[in-house]
């Protein structure tokens, strides 16, 4: 048979045709049509575009094959998918979800956001490390892989798709190429773009697989072999990636075991006869945050193409006549599960696991229902794993089978932080679960660094529906504080400790609510290191009795452009012990024997609010912070410290224009509007403007005399990494009239 590379005109094809015809069949037979799609990771989404042009035309293709982001599309086109609705899952798809080993943001609870990210993980078993064959296991991509090929569950041999289909993996033991024809299409499908050491590897048949990219990666002689007689190859790998194109470790890692595969990738362009490929020289296999860029190189590539796959079409009708395509049947949306078995866990740990997934044999189950029950397991950390397969048992119902890997119980963690009030610090703590109860969690962490500060604390859940929780939490924390004359110039330095023991009781009826009430006792100290005009010096013992409400829909915990975040804290404050002056050149201005200040009890609330309104990838927000003490005799000690960008010091109502703790006062509220612009999926710029009222409640003791409302201006550039934000900003404010830098590295060990 003669291959060609390029087809360019109608008589071309009409002779390729005609040699195909002859090939094919001795008998007047229609040939068969191949597809097939070649990896190339986050540049397979392009291939959507010549999917879009062969279903435009309407032409019938027989056999898929693909590696690696191939197949992850191939499969889909192979087993009942259109272009238009693989084109509608890549929109939708939460890349960064399904490239991580953490579960999704909105499957956590608001106690279990706290802190995520904010830190790189350790896994320890005895001691011991204990890593994974490949950095990302990815829980969510296996769940989201079984949900797409949930209607074909009942089909384990691929040729019995409505397109025949094969993809291509690796033996990590013999460095072979298995052809995947058969067996769990989620499994085959994971295996093929397992790449080494960046996934974990699948094992299949005794086989541990990984990316097929490393053998063949444009897998056009398997498709082929399946008896394609005219194969359309849509190739996303191009040339490696020259070294000014790399973009992330994953980039370097993913790029090394494909070597190996260029002689053979140019063996099999020679046996396409419509090749396309695509001008992606601009991204690289983990441009996961340009696929909207990538998806619109593909489709515009699919309008280049209709033309040919048009002649094509029109061709095999003229010689063969019309060929009627069998209507599309309708996919299943539900399974009835009448078996489960579980593998992975201990038999006395099934039932447990069972409950906790609030699964029920003998019922029908939809694919979202069981991805939502497994996805509120994960979330609870327990698991590195949970899969599932369905499997037929008679026609109408199946057997579900879970595949559970146990998370280390015991882990730790690390993370470094810079800001230009708190200086540097290396964060690291340990983690236990199921200490004492089950599905608890005992944490320790601390700061080290210039100000350091440590938090311990235990949780657990109260009902078996994980609705309520009871936590205890203790911290403490020093910390040096500027302090600043009316003017705004730096005066003197404080060094303040504090430490808190707080119990708090919490509902949470939904992933994004938390309402609950707790009880803390507190003490401050402050201890002048550079005494300025005005000193303070002393103590405060407290307790502190409240009730909280939590609401938040960030779509994610950095730079989100949608959500809102709502945080409102009511309480009282009493029996406090107070020891504590306050000075001015040797001289007594108040104190607690005098009655200036006072221990009686007095209320607190702190509200916040935060909305982000989504323009495209950008984003325009609002900000409200307030906090107020009503009857209040007391100064320093429990007042709302006003400045700075970042939440780090306690008490903190942040301010554009001011460095942390350059107002002390009683009772504050600052509004805030601001812009933020996408660069790339990881840079931003942030603009922000604020205003400041403060002591506007009269019936406080207050030693402020300056002006009680001002307006203050940021700019910030802030880069997203595995270590939290990197943050470069200028800010400037009518208070102290000066423009003023300010930096941020990481995530602060957070303390309220």
């Amino acid at each position: 048979m003669l291959y060609m590379r390029k087809l360019y005109n109608a008589p071309f094809l009409l002779i390729l045709l005609l040699f195909a015809v002859q090939s094919s069949n001795a008998q007047n037979t229609r040939p068969k049509i191949g597809l097939t799609l070649s990896g190339g990771g986050a540049k397979g989404i392009a291939h959507i575009g010549v999917l879009k042009a062969i279903d435009s035309v309407g032409l019938k293709v027989d056999y898929v094959t693909g590696t690696s982001m191939g197949a992850v599309v191939g499969g889909l086109y192979a087993a009942g998918y259109n272009a238009d609705e693989i084109l509608d899952i890549a929109k939708t798809l939460d890349w960064t979800s399904l490239l991580s080993n953490d579960p999704p943001v909105n499957s956590l609870n608001l106690k279990e956001k706290e802190d995520f990210g904010h830190y790189f993980i350790l896994p320890l078993i005895r001691g011991k490390l204990a890593l994974k064959k490949g950095f990302i296991e990815s829980n969510e991509l296996w769940l989201k892989l079984a949900e797409l090929y949930y209607p074909y569950y009942e089909i384990n041999d691929f040729s019995k798709f409505e397109k025949g289909f094969q993809c291509i993996a690796a033996d990590v033991g013999t460095g072979k190429m298995v052809v995947l024809k058969n067996g769990n299409i989620v499994n085959a499908v994971r295996a093929s773009m397992a790449i080494p050491s960046v996934f974990t590897p699948v094992e299949i048949n005794g086989k541990l697989l990984v990316d097929g990219g490393i053998v063949r990666n444009f897998p056009v002689e398997n498709v082929r072999e399946m008896g394609a007689d005219f194969v359309i190859g849509s190739d996303v790998s191009g040339d490696q990636d020259p070294v000014d194109k790399i973009q992330s470790p994953l980039d370097i890692i993913s790029r090394l075991p494909f070597f190996n595969a260029v002689k053979d990738l140019e063996e099999q362009k020679k046996l396409v006869d419509i090749y396309i490929d695509y001008p992606l020289g601009n991204y690289g296999t983990s441009s996961f945050s340009a696929e909207e860029e990538i998806i619109k190189i593909g489709l515009a590539k699919g309008k280049e193409l209709y033309p040919k796959i048009k002649r094509l079409k029109d061709s095999l009708d003229l010689i063969y006549g019309k060929e009627i395509i069998e209507k599309r049947v309708q996919k299943k949306d539900s399974v009835f599960i009448s078996q489960y078995d579980i593998k992975g866990i201990a038999a006395y740990e099934k039932p447990a696991f069972v409950d906790l997934i609030d699964f029920v044999p003998n019922s029908y189950y939809t694919a979202n229902q069981l991805g939502t029950s497994i996805r509120s397991a994960f979330s609870t950390r327990a698991f590195t794993k949970i899969n599932y397969s369905l499997v037929p048992v008679e026609p109408g119902k199946a057997k579900i089978i879970f595949d559970v890997e146990k998370a280390p119980t015991t882990f730790t963690r690390f993370g470094l932080h810079y800001n230009t009030s708190t200086g540097i610090a290396l964060k690291t703590g340990f983690v236990k679960k199921g200490f004492l109860v089950p599905f608890s969690t005992t944490s320790f962490d601390v700061s080290i660094g210039e100000n350091p500060r440590a938090k311990l604390g235990y949780g657990f859940y109260l009902t078996k529906d994980r609705k309520f929780t009871m936590e205890l939490e203790a911290t403490i924390e020093t910390i040096d504080i500027n302090t600043y004359n009316p003017e705004f110039s730096s005066t003197g330095l404080y060094n303040q400790v504090s430490q808190n023991t707080d119990f708090q009781i919490v509902w949470q009826p939904e992933n994004n609510w938390a309402l609950g009430f707790g009880t803390s006792l507190g003490y401050v100290a402050f201890e002048p290191k550079i005494i300025s005009q005005i000193e303070a010096n002393g103590n405060l013992r407290y307790m502190d009795t409240y009730l909280f409400l939590h609401h938040n829909t960030f779509n994610t915990p950095l730079y989100p452009n949608r959500g809102s975040d709502i945080y409102i804290k009511a309480g009282v404050v009493y029996n406090q012990n107070v020891d504590f002056t306050i000075s001015q050149n040797g001289t007594e201005l108040a104190n607690n024997d005098s009655g200036t200040l006072s221990s009686s009890s007095y209320t607190q609330l702190r509200i916040n609010f935060e909305k982000y309104f989504p323009i495209n990838k950008n984003a325009f927000f609002v900000q409200l912070q307030s906090g107020m003490n009503f009857n209040y005799k007391q100064a320093i000690m429990n007042d709302f410290v006003i400045g700075g960008l970042n939440n780090v010091i306690r008490n903190q109502i942040t301010f554009s224009g001011l460095p942390e703790a350059s107002i002390f006062t009683a009772s504050a509220i600052s509004f805030k509007v601001g812009y933020q612009y996408a660069i790339t999926n990881n840079l931003f710029v942030i603009t922000k403007v604020n205003g400041l009222y403060y002591d506007f409640i009269t019936s406080n003791f207050r030693l402020n005399t300056i002006p009680h409302q001002g307006i203050g201006y940021s700019l910030t550039g802030g880069y997203r990494t595995f270590l939290g934000p990197i943050e470069a900003s200028l800010m400037y404010s009518d208070f102290n009239k000066r423009i003023m830098p300010y930096f941020n590295l990481g995530y602060i060990l957070s303390l309220d």
